[in-house]
């Protein structure tokens, strides 16, 4: 949410109190760059809000003006002061045991687990597929058989959702666990529906 404002702030050239149109590319390139750091980093992220509010079901963030002007090499007077405040509405999602709070834009986040267990699905897939029983792709994996059929049908899931995955675009509670739990639809369409991505 932070990032999508500060992006959307520097691609309006309103970062700052006095809009300068030579640094506009620079303030594009710079959030760019806390994007990517932010993702290695997210404490660098959060050194730029002072304050966090919660409402029933909206919030609102305060940034810290001289965060924000060291992050952009400015000083804390030229930051706009309408860039400082923020709200949005936000959703609870649950994933497994945890509760989340999903608000504004989700930034791309590759799910390891899902990853490793979609890859192995496809390779699984492609073993029975030439013919190898299912009981020698458990013993050359160290899994059960139980545990590979239970897993098996992620390999089958519809290729834009496969390509979500990849990209870490998924719904924030499709996990490894929920793919298990619930039976995945044969039918594309069924599974957009059942899955979040219609």
């Amino acid at each position: 949410m932070v990032l999508a404002h500060l992006w959307e702030m520097a691609q309006a050239n309103r970062l700052l109190d006095e809009p300068d149109i030579l640094a506009a590319d620079r303030l594009i390139a710079q959030v760019e760059a806390l994007a990517q750091a932010s993702a290695a980093d997210p404490a660098r992220l959060a050194r730029l809000v002072a304050r966090v509010t919660l409402g029933s079901r909206s919030v609102r963030i305060r940034l810290e003006a001289a965060a924000i002007a060291e992050a952009f090499g400015h000083a804390s007077e030229d930051v706009a002061t309408h860039v400082l405040d923020l709200a949005g509405l936000f959703r609870f999602r649950r994933r497994g045991i945890e509760a989340r709070i999903v608000a504004g834009e989700r930034l791309p986040s590759p799910d390891p687990v899902l990853l490793r267990v979609l890859s192995e699905a496809r390779c699984w897939a492609r073993a029975l597929r030439a013919g190898t029983p299912l009981a020698a792709i458990a013993a050359h994996t160290g899994h059960s058989e139980a545990y590979l059929r239970t897993r098996l049908p992620i390999a089958f899931l519809l290729p834009r959702l496969q390509q979500a995955i990849l990209e870490g675009r998924q719904s924030p509670d499709l996990t490894v666990a929920r793919l298990v739990r619930e039976r995945i639809p044969l039918d594309w369409a069924a599974q957009e529906r059942r899955f979040g991505f219609a």
